[in-house]
């Protein structure tokens, strides 16, 4: 079990995670490459994806998944068969995979401390996160762009997990790949770990592993 010394033990009674890159992690090259799909013409199909206004929109619950994809195909209609892989629900499951030794450690802090999630997600791939991986079970819940409309790090989303469970920011630590948002978490009083893999995130948490 890890044993946060670096912190007063008692103080500590929650640990929030995000999901991207550090729960699930994402490769479509393989699943690409099996189908004789370019890794080249699927990569520029996901950098426009992710710098279009209806992407963030996506991730924010208010356009629905079809919608994204339609004008995804209207817009670059040459990536049509790319748009899809990256998605429709479906392929969550040949796209992502579980970052095992992280999902490991998240049990194992289950048994002493309350986890959560707190992360910008579609409706469409946490509903089929919750079908494909185990981690989810472990958590006594979470606060999810979709459903808030808004993402990290605007502190609205982080104040809508404290308000949801009535969680003391205090009382967090707060643990994502991304610096801007641990910046946030610790601007509001949580004690945010940037995630770089998993031997620095046990360093961090201040324990080892029995």
């Amino acid at each position: 079990m890890i044993i946060c010394s670096l912190y007063e033990k008692n103080m500590i009674k929650n640990i929030v995670f995000d999901i991207g890159a550090v729960l699930v992690g994402y490769n479509p090259n393989d699943y690409a490459v099996k189908n004789n799909m370019s890794i080249d013409k699927l990569n520029k199909a996901h950098d426009i994806l992710v710098h279009t206004k209806e992407w963030r929109e996506y991730l924010d619950g208010n356009i629905e998944n079809q919608e994204i994809l339609d004008n995804l195909i209207k817009n670059n209609p040459e990536f049509s068969d790319e748009y899809k892989l990256l998605i429709l629900k479906e392929n969550n499951e040949h796209i992502t995979y579980e970052i095992k030794e992280n999902t490991k450690l998240l049990k194992e802090l289950s048994n002493e401390y309350n986890i959560y999630l707190l992360s910008n997600i579609t409706k469409e791939t946490m509903e089929s996160f919750k079908e494909i991986y185990d981690f989810v079970k472990n958590t006594k819940g979470g606060v999810y762009s979709y459903e808030a409309h808004i993402g990290k790090p605007n502190r609205k989303i982080y104040d809508l997990l404290f308000s949801k469970y009535n969680l003391n920011p205090n009382e967090c630590i707060f643990i994502d790949d991304k610096l801007h948002n641990i910046e946030m978490a610790n601007e509001l009083g949580m004690i945010g770990i940037q995630y770089t893999n998993y031997n620095e995130l046990v360093k961090k948490l201040g324990g080892k592993l029995n």
